[in-house]
Formats: structure tokens, C-alpha cells, sequence
């Protein structure tokens, strides 16, 4: 049995919301360090916005069957299961979160919240990536400027490229597949875009790949099999952006185009301009776009954000293909 009581604290910063992540184990802490190695280990705040507390009973057994997990919030943060109730990505994950966090009461009661987090692998199918959903949805409950775009995102001299598409679109293949080709790296899965601003922040905070993805990336396969990887689930592998040798954009871009993507095995990728109302009425139909910042905090509807970012970015619906061909055809349209 570990000793229970020996913790240390590492702590982050998202854009002004500070993360602290408390554990005994140096497994648990090594693999939080790599994946948000981008924001830093700021140095603890006391207290921080929010402070997770991952204790593992035995190192060598894997977390989900020996842990236990508590989250210390700031008192405005009125819990998880509100953050995104009435514009969650989905009902169901609605009910997951209700199931896996429950709120207790603590000691000094009025000036934080108290959570125990059972079995985060139910959120997203892997320990590490439910515990990443639950930092992710606090952090962006507390930022009522950005809204995400579920998209692969990158840059390339100031101007921000969103490819946009469901988990089997291939936006983590074409976000890797344009950084290591000169592109600046911001995300593979969230696009943090500001309506105000209509600008598109970083949040590196790794590529996620299918097993598969090795075939296209050779460089890939050794990285895919070993230590390197964070987590796995049964679809995907998530690699932290310092593995990639990849140049991550450290400053926010201008939302300049924006793809919906599809991902055909033809040899010949096709791409076709489409209007702003289309784009909007798009994105409006799916999930790809969403807010997890209470209506009250902020100064926009998701509407106003649809509208926003289609009638600022160059709109596309982009057919992908031969990986080379498809990098050609896009760069041919975003130069």
C-alpha cells in the first residue's frame, strides 16, 4: 500500500484558469506534465481554480480499479453537470457526467465546492481522457469569451485553418499531416474560437491518433506501440505535441478558413466553396460547434458565434483522400 499522504502539487494555467493536480503517484503527475505541458507548470495558486486530488492505492495496478478522485472548485463553479446542461455536445453525455460526479459537502463549506469523481472512464472510455473532459469542461465553463469548435486546427502566417468533422473525419490526420509540412500546430480536436475577436487560441495539448495512422506516418508506428503514448482507448492513442517534433503556435490566429471535412479513400480529394448561411446552417444541425460557458457570463448566443466565425472565415467542404493530393488541393486553397 502506497503512502497516502506524501502528494505533490503541479499546477497550470488555461488562459487565467488556474489547474492544480495533487497526486502520490509520479505516473499519474508525469502524464498530466506531458499532455499540458503547453500552459505550463505555473506554480501552484492557493488555492487554484480547481484542484484535483488523485490518490493511487498501488502504482503498478491501473488507476480506474485503485484510485480516488476529489475536485475542489472555486464557489461560483456551480458544478459540472450545469456547466453543460441545455448546449452539452450531447444528452447522453449529460447523464454521464450526472452519474460519474457527485457533490459533498467540505470543510469551509462557502468558500469552495467538493467533488468525488467516480469512474471518469466512463466518459470517454479511458481513466487519463475522462479526467482530461472533466479539466477541459471546468476550464471552459470559466472562459465566457472562447466557444470550441470541434475541429483540427492549425496556422500558417497569422491566418487560422479549422478543419471541422465528426471523430472519423480525419482531423487529427490532417492537422499532423500540415504541421510537420511547415504549418503551425494549435489543435487537433479543440478549436478555441472567440467571437469578438474572431480569433482562434492554441490548446496543444497532444494529437490523438487511430492505431492505424501508422501507415500513413511511418514515424509514427514506434512512438504508437511504445511509452509515448498517454492513453489509449479502443479507437485511439494520444501522443503529447513534444513527441511529434512538431511547431506548436503559441499565439492566437485569425479564424480564416474553415473545412467540413469527409474522409473518402478516393485518390482524388475534392473541395468546393460553400456560402455563409450553408456553413452556419451546417454547423447549427451538429455539435461541432458548442458553449460550455454559462448564457449569463457571456455576451454572445451560440448563434451569434455560428455567425461569427462563417461569416469571417473562407467556407469550404472539403472531400479528403490521397493524404499528399489532399495537403496540395488545401494548400492551394489557403495560400
Amino acid at each position: 500500500m502506497r503512502d497516502l499522504s506524501l502528494l505533490e502539487d503541479v499546477a497550470y494555467n488555461f488562459y487565467g484558469v488556474s489547474v492544480s493536480i495533487k497526486s502520490n503517484s509520479e505516473q499519474v503527475l508525469s502524464r498530466f506534465a506531458r499532455l499540458y505541458e503547453f500552459f505550463g507548470q505555473a506554480g501552484a495558486r492557493t488555492p487554484s481554480d480547481l484542484e484535483m486530488t488523485i490518490l493511487v492505492k498501488d502504482e503498478q495496478s491501473p488507476p480506474s480499479e485503485n484510485s480516488v478522485i476529489s475536485a475542489r472548485t472555486i464557489p461560483t463553479f456551480d458544478g459540472w453537470k450545469h456547466s453543460i446542461r441545455g448546449e452539452a455536445p450531447s444528452p447522453y453525455v449529460s447523464r454521464t457526467f450526472e452519474q460519474t460526479i457527485r457533490e459533498v459537502d467540505g470543510p469551509s463549506r462557502g468558500n469552495h465546492r467538493f467533488y468525488h469523481i467516480h469512474n471518469p472512464e466512463a466518459l470517454c472510455g479511458e481513466w487519463y481522457a475522462g479526467l482530461e473532459t472533466l479539466i477541459f469542461s471546468f476550464v471552459m465553463h470559466n472562459l465566457p469569451h472562447l466557444v470550441v469548435v470541434h475541429s483540427g486546427a492549425v496556422s500558417s502566417n497569422g491566418n487560422g485553418i479549422l478543419f471541422c468533422g465528426s471523430a472519423d473525419s480525419g482531423k487529427s490526420v490532417l492537422s499532423y499531416a500540415f504541421a510537420r509540412r511547415g504549418f503551425r500546430y494549435l489543435s487537433d480536436e479543440y478549436g478555441l474560437f472567440a467571437p469578438d475577436t474572431l480569433q482562434v487560441f492554441p490548446f496543444p495539448r497532444g494529437i490523438s491518433f487511430k492505431p492505424e495512422a501508422a501507415q500513413l506516418f511511418p514515424e509514427l508506428k514506434p512512438l504508437l506501440d511504445g511509452a509515448e503514448v498517454l492513453w489509449r482507448n479502443k479507437k485511439r492513442h494520444m501522443l503529447s505535441f513534444r513527441s511529434l517534433s512538431i511547431e506548436v503556435a503559441t499565439t492566437p490566429a485569425k479564424a480564416s478558413f474553415l473545412f467540413f471535412v469527409k474522409y473518402d479513400r478516393s485518390d482524388y480529394p475534392q473541395v468546393a466553396a460553400i456560402s455563409a448561411r450553408d456553413a452556419v446552417e451546417k454547423l447549427r444541425g451538429s455539435w461541432n460547434l458548442y458553449v460550455l460557458s454559462p448564457r449569463e457570463s457571456r455576451s454572445f448566443s451560440r448563434t451569434d458565434a455560428l455567425v461569427a466565425l462563417c461569416n469571417n472565415a473562407r467556407c469550404y467542404e472539403l472531400v479528403s483522400g490521397d493524404l499528399d493530393k489532399t495537403f496540395d488541393l488545401v494548400n492551394s486553397v489557403v495560400r
